[in-house]
């Protein structure tokens, strides 16, 4: 792992984010419960009532109706969109704290 996070994470802490970097499931699940909200609000499912407001980016527009709004809603999914970058970002930077295996090659000596 590189020194970029030395500043700021001690050992037990880099002990256990390398433990969650190497558990895929449960980096599955933290990144659904982060983006549940734009990936499954609006979905429809079988046996539930659809909720097309649900959806984050309809609820953003069915706020401000108005045209003097546009702008406003172009901001606010801008700035939806770039947390979903952060959150997609951040989960690739979990990968550096994967242990590297160092693998010992049992080198043959015909001499011997």
């Amino acid at each position: 792992m590189t020194n970029e996070y030395d500043n700021i994470i001690n050992d037990i802490e880099k002990n256990e984010l390398s433990k969650f970097a190497e558990n895929p499931a449960m980096m599955g699940a933290v990144k659904k419960v982060l983006l549940r909200g734009v990936y499954f609000d609006g979905v429809l499912r079988k046996g539930e009532t659809p909720e097309p407001l649900k959806n984050f980016l309809l609820s953003i527009v069915s706020s401000a109706m108005d045209k003097d709004n546009d702008q406003k809603i172009a901001n606010t999914i801008r700035a939806a969109s770039m947390g979903i970058q952060v959150v997609e970002h951040t989960f690739r930077e979990f990968e550096k704290f994967k242990k590297v295996e160092v693998k010992e090659e049992k080198i043959n000596n015909p001499g011997r």
